[in-house]
């Protein structure tokens, strides 16, 4: 029997597959919790990635709204954001990106 059978067996681990949408969930319970909490996971690449797009959506969405984007195009980036394909929040972080930049020339 291995370690890990072990650590099941305790049934003080519950482990299971962490899908993005609960991470998504998750993420947004926590922004609005304001107690100070600890995060502690132990992932691979693939879940890494999935904790770094979760938090990157919401830092995104949060700008989009104090930027000045019309209503029409916090819309479309918002679809964007929350796309499965990943080259639309790519893009989506680069059109916000620009107009972050904008701003604070403008604010200069």
């Amino acid at each position: 029997m291995g370690i890990w059978a072990d650590i099941k067996n305790t049934q003080a681990v519950n482990a299971g597959t962490l899908t993005h949408e609960a991470f998504s969930e998750f993420m947004k319970e926590l922004a609005h919790d304001a107690k100070p909490r600890e995060l502690i996971v132990q992932t691979g690449v693939g879940g890494m990635r999935m904790i770094q797009d979760a938090m990157q959506t919401q830092v995104y969405l949060g700008l989009m709204k104090k930027l000045n984007f019309s209503r029409e195009e916090r819309k479309r980036l918002g679809k964007m954001i929350n796309s499965p394909d990943p080259e639309n929040f790519q893009i989506a972080k680069i059109l916000i990106d620009n107009k972050l930049a904008e701003a604070k020339e403008y604010h200069k």
